[in-house]
């Protein structure tokens, strides 16, 4: 007893310092976390730095690239109304194309990255396009958890410092609870007459407890005769019939690789689904092999298995070949037992509202996911698949639409249930007939996508579906092969290794038995016998006060350190408040700002308005008289030019401008045609020799030789290679005559005074 006494008088003071440590963890927490949440501010703070910084590096990149493209829009404009550019200009432009496009990806660049900083600041609560709010928001965030920080730092530190205190305050208080113990172990010592005729007993069980194999055999015997009644219970069995299979399973369980626990488990569940308990253990065994093959739980293979038993029609002492028939499906395709036992419980009752029943309905929906399982995402969608198929194949839509095909396709199913055919092949055959072959128009038949998705498949692989079906129904030994191919595995043998050692723990706590439960038992009568005592309860142990008292003033520090704690997060409060209206007030401000430039702005634009009215108003008012100054300047004017002038008519003056004019531009030809014109006298002599007539005078020979006035014309004339003579005749005949039309137009048209 006195070894119990220091040994509690160790966890009074243990209690303490564990106490203190875990809250010296949590304070170190809360202070990682709060340095945590003030460097994720300083990012924040970091970002809208940088998106400002970003946004006048956009503004400065966006002028830099108009400038740009407007000089290349200029060369090219330039290169186009040139001829032939030269490659100064062609450089110049490839240079200005260059600039452009690597200052439009500058600019591209330059926005993705403000979009970046954009989200992060809008993940993180802060709106870009109030940056002003933002920066004064962050910064109020920053101090308060900076604030915070400092905070948390000095409660560590107080912790710290107070450690010591509290561990001797644990250290007395152990001490007197001591005094406590020591109070009750005299109780005890009066009572130990009552249970020394139980010592040998508590000896031997206490002996058997010290030890783990012992605790654990009697922990594993009682959860395991637990279970043996729960079964005995569900299938009407004695006592001796429950304990006779319990070591049937025992005996099982290593050479299947599973815990007997685990096949108890299977057992009560077969039970309770309805299966007679006569020759359970041959199914236990298969589901067991199955259970450790395909690493299912017992649990929910038999559910699976009673699943095709109750809605396919299946004898229930044929769960065996159910199990069998998955097995198979699993090892010729990629939908496996684990997914089987799953999906077959909605499958099978699908299939059954069809008509279809027994093994071979079953072995149809395994060979059916074997096929859709590849085309489709997961093993689920694939049986989403084909239950959506099995629940549409009789609707009003999918008939019709195979009426539009003439294919009457409740009586071909029909039909084909009678001649004992496949309904999921006879729908593929009817759809591929109807079609055509052509699964591009599949949507016209079922317009359903997770049906489309299922017939895809079924009728492109409908010989491997036939295959797989065939060989699916033939295999009687799937789970044997996958069983032996599991046992050679590393971890198969510690399965067994742990069934062996359940097997173990089971059997040593079954004989130890008669033991532990006369221990149990006087155990709980002690202790019920001591919580009696303790119910009177003692008042008269003087160490009761100094542990009261020690409490109380335990109580006061807490409740002065809160006191504390509250004042200062009042503090924080009013600084807060005090600062949210500091920013309100400011907001109300800038308003106000805002609200009277914006009078300013209406009250400008009358000023400026009414000063334009006036202007135009002065004008209208004043216009009769300054039209007649404008008229009045224009007389003086024409008085001036005839007085000063001597300008009486303006037509000769500009006549005779116009006289020296064509005097000086006749005589600048003159001087400059000399030589020209001996060419033109020799080609003119060589054409009038070719032109003249072959005989006849009269007046109108003498009208062609004389010329037609006594004008001179000036040609250039310059024969082009290979020009014929007589074409270069006609259109020098042709210019002459040209001139002479536009010197006779000129003539009648001449501007004469007519008397001044």
């Amino acid at each position: 007893m006195r070894i119990k006494i220091l040994l509690d008088a160790m966890d009074k003071v243990s209690g303490p310092i564990g106490k203190i440590r875990a809250e010296s963890r949590k304070a170190a927490t809360d202070l990682r976390a709060t340095q945590t949440a003030l460097g994720k501010l300083e990012k924040a703070q970091a970002d809208l730095k940088g998106f400002r910084d970003l946004k006048r590096g956009i503004q400065t990149t966006s002028q830099a690239m108009d400038q740009a493209q407007a000089r290349a829009r200029r060369l090219a404009a330039e290169i186009a109304a040139t001829e032939r550019p030269t490659q100064k200009m062609t450089r110049d432009f490839a240079r200005a194309k260059r600039e452009a496009a690597d200052l439009g990806r500058q600019f591209q660049t330059q926005q993705r990255d403000l979009q970046a900083y954009r989200d992060r600041l809008d993940a993180a609560g802060y709106s870009t396009r109030r940056l002003g709010d933002a920066e004064k928001l962050l910064k109020t965030r920053i101090e308060d958890t900076t604030r915070e920080l400092k905070q948390r730092r000095k409660a560590m530190a107080d912790l710290q410092e107070t450690s010591a205190e509290r561990l001797r305050r644990a250290q007395a208080e152990a001490r007197v609870d001591g005094e406590i113990e020591r109070e009750q172990d005299r109780r005890r010592t009066r009572r130990a007459e009552r249970i020394k005729e139980g010592a040998s007993l508590v000896g031997l069980a206490i002996t058997a407890a010290t030890t783990a194999t012992g605790i654990e055999a009697a922990k594993t015997d009682a959860a395991l005769q637990s279970r043996m009644t729960d079964i005995s219970l569900k299938a009407q069995l004695t006592r001796e019939q429950a304990d006779r299979l319990r070591h049937t399973l025992e005996e099982l369980g290593p050479t299947i690789y599973k815990l007997p626990s685990e096949l108890a488990g299977g057992v009560d569940t077969l039970l309770a689904k309805g299966l007679d308990a006569q020759g359970i253990e041959r199914i236990v065994d298969k589901l067991g092999r199955a259970s450790f093959a395909y690493k299912v739980p017992m649990e929910e293979l038999s559910d699976a298995g009673f699943a095709a038993i109750n809605n396919l029609d299946i004898a229930k002492d044929r769960i065996g070949r159910i199990v069998d028939i998955m097995a198979a499906g699993d090892e010729k395709g990629g939908f496996g037992v684990p997914a089987m036992a799953t999906e077959l419980k909605a499958l099978t009752a699908s299939y059954k509202a069809l008509g279809q029943t027994g093994e071979d309905a079953l072995v149809q929906l395994v060979a059916a996911l074997q096929v859709l399982e590849p085309a489709a995402g997961s093993e689920s969608e694939a049986a989403n698949n084909l239950n959506n198929l099995l629940n549409k194949i009789y609707s009003e839509d999918t008939e019709k639409r195979f009426k539009k095909f003439g294919v009457d396709l409740p009586a071909a199913l029909k039909k084909a249930e009678r001649e004992g055919r496949d309904p999921l092949e006879t729908l593929a055959q009817l759809t591929q007939k109807a079609l055509g072959g052509d699964m591009s128009r599949l949507s016209w038949l079922f317009g359903d996508a997770q049906v489309q998705a299922a017939m895809r498949p079924l009728i492109q692989g409908l010989e491997k579906y036939r295959k797989m079906r065939d060989e699916i129904d033939k295999s009687d030994n799937a789970v044997h092969n996958a069983f032996v191919r599991r046992a050679t595995d590393t971890e198969a043998k510690w399965q067994k290794l742990q069934a062996n050692w359940e097997r173990f723990s089971g059997q040593i706590g079954e004989k130890m038995r008669p033991v532990t439960n006369r221990a149990l038992d006087f155990a709980n009568g002690f202790f019920e016998e001591d919580a009696k005592q303790n119910k009177r309860g003692y008042n008269s142990s003087p160490a009761l006060a100094q542990v009261e008292k020690i409490r109380a003033a335990e109580k006061a520090r807490h409740t002065a350190k809160a006191i504390e704690q509250k004042a200062a997060d009042e503090a924080i409060a009013r600084q807060r408040q005090t600062t949210a209206r500091i920013l309100a007030e400011s907001e109300n401000m800038r308003a106000q700002l805002r609200q009277r430039f914006g009078l300013m702005r209406g009250e400008s634009q009358a000023l400026g308005q009414n000063m334009m009215r006036g202007i135009e108003d002065g004008i209208n008012g004043r216009w009769p008289s300054v039209r007649a100054r404008v008229e009045a300047i224009a007389r003086q004017m024409k008085t001036w030019f005839a007085d000063v002038l001597k300008i009486r008519s303006p037509s000769r003056v500009f006549m005779e401008m116009g006289g020296n004019i064509t005097d000086g531009l006749a005589i600048g030809i003159d001087r400059g045609t000399r030589g020209p014109l001996r060419s033109i006298r020799t080609v003119a002599t060589g054409l009038a020799a070719a032109g003249a007539p072959s005989g006849g005078g009269g007046a109108s020979g003498a009208a062609a030789a004389q010329p037609a006035s006594n004008r001179n014309y000036y040609l250039t004339i310059y024969q082009q290679p290979g020009q014929d003579a007589q074409d270069l005749a006609r259109m020098v005949a042709d210019e002459f005559d040209k001139r002479e039309r536009q010197q006779a137009s000129a003539s009648r048209s001449a501007f004469r005074d007519r008397g001044d």
